[in-house]
């Protein structure tokens, strides 16, 4: 696959199953990332028998969007970083 930007402009997140199988993919991917540059903003893993997610959302959030985009009260900041 192809992107619009270089692989040293694009920034991931690597987000997986803290379980043997999602976390050999998680090194694979950061092993990926290493190679072409990539920026890893966020390695998290989470247990699978979690009831959500929202905590890894609200990491993620931060460490895209700068303090003054993030969102304030009910109202939700998109997950573009730009």
């Amino acid at each position: 696959m192809k992107l619009a930007k270089a692989p040293k402009d694009v920034k991931v997140a690597i987000i997986h199953e803290a379980g043997p199988y999602g976390t050999g993919g998680a090194v694979g991917n950061e092993q990926t990332c290493t190679r072409y540059g990539t920026q890893i903003l966020l390695k998290e893993g989470y247990s699978a028998i979690a009831p959500d997610c929202s905590t890894l959302v609200t990491k993620l959030r931060r460490k895209v969007l700068p303090a003054r985009q993030r969102s304030v009260g009910t109202e939700r900041a998109p997950l573009t970083g730009g």
